[in-house]
């Protein structure tokens, strides 16, 4: 009996080793899917020159369009070209039409988070750009523009750094690329990630 016993003990151990070595694989291998599907969704693309007509200073990254103005008549091509979603860090002041009027009657999605200086680059700004920027998807491009693409760049520094996790200097070439000129504009990014990095 005592032999018997200690058969139906080591069965059932070796069964339960069996079961707990599928179970870590797998989840080990779920883990790393994961974590592979987010590295590749930050490493895949880079910044390739893009056209929107007479748009000025245009750039693509994936389903994300960082630009100059786009006119009036754009506006109404933007959606058969996938961008779902207009951001624009522009004053209402700035231009003699309506675009949130505009973009809206053109069945766009319209998010105004306006620019003058550097201290509208605060904290809930970029929480909020960076939010809308996160929103695209394979058929949902976001466009995000001012004047001439500088307040974009910064806006775009601030999500490389947070969401791509790049470097300080990277994220900043890439910005420069995009069109940021502004040291003043610069400063204020590295403020936002310093807040990032602060305990809450």
């Amino acid at each position: 009996m005592p032999s018997r016993q200690f058969c139906v003990v080591a069965v059932l151990t070796a069964t339960i080793f069996v079961f707990g070595s599928v179970w870590c694989s797998q989840s080990l291998a779920d883990e790393g899917g994961a974590a592979d599907k987010l590295e590749s969704s930050t490493t895949s693309h880079q910044l390739e020159p893009h056209e929107l007509g007479d748009t000025p200073n245009v750039l693509r990254f994936g389903n994300v369009i960082l630009a100059g103005q786009p006119d009036q008549q754009m506006f109404e091509e933007l959606k058969q070209r996938g961008i779902t979603t207009v951001l624009t860090l522009r004053e209402p002041v700035e231009l003699e039409w309506d675009e949130k009027q505009v973009a809206e009657a053109a069945g766009l999605r319209f998010f105004q988070l306006p620019v003058q200086g550097p201290d509208d680059l605060t904290t809930e700004m970029f929480d909020k750009s960076l939010e809308i920027i996160r929103s695209a998807k394979s058929d949902e491009k976001v466009l995000v523009h001012c004047a001439a693409a500088s307040r974009v760049g910064a806006v775009w520094m601030a999500h490389r750094i947070v969401d791509g996790k790049l470097s300080v200097e990277e994220a900043r070439k890439e910005a420069r690329r995009v069109g940021l000129r502004a040291p003043v504009l610069e400063a204020k990014v590295l403020e936002y990630i310093e807040s990032k990095k602060s305990p809450r």
